[in-house]
């Protein structure tokens, strides 16, 4: 429970969703009174998972019911992964992004990575990760706490 949301957490719940791509599970959160019709769907698309605007929303719990999703690659969603058309690392890096921060503090394997980020469905080499985050930390720096965890994959913080 995260003490500057004055003591409110939302309710995290998730809808199974099929997609031109496969089948997958779509997780959100909800805030506010569970009885009332939804007021608020909030979207969002700047690589952060709902749970980054927990700050913003949770405040509004007692006046409106807001539903926050997670779309494909962030936080707990698993939807199917379309990856035809992704010509470089710019196409993913985002979503590499939100998925470790999403899961900061644990060990994460390659195929963990990329099932999270990828798809299930994609199919290359798993080196792929490491190519990606060696062009995360060419551009972020010191500014990224991603370590290797030798003979497992990546952690983030």
């Amino acid at each position: 429970m995260d003490a500057a949301l004055g003591g409110y957490e939302p309710r995290t719940a998730t809808v199974r969703v099929e997609t031109p791509s496969g089948p997958g599970a779509m997780t959100y959160l909800d805030f506010g009174d569970a009885d009332r019709p939804v007021d608020v769907v909030f979207l969002h698309a700047n690589g952060f998972n709902a749970r980054s605007y927990r700050s913003i929303l949770a405040p509004l719990a007692d006046r409106l019911r807001i539903v926050a999703p997670d779309q494909r690659g962030h936080g707990a969603t698993a939807l199917g992964t379309a990856t035809e058309g992704r010509t470089s690392w710019h196409d993913m890096k985002d979503d590499l992004l939100a998925f470790l921060a999403n899961n900061i503090g644990l060990a994460l394997s390659r195929q963990q990575l990329l099932d999270g980020v990828w798809g299930a469905g994609w199919y290359g080499d798993d080196r792929t990760v490491d190519a990606h985050v060696r062009q995360l930390r060419k551009k972020l720096g010191d500014a990224l706490p991603l370590s290797t965890v030798w003979g497992m994959g990546y952690r983030l913080g």
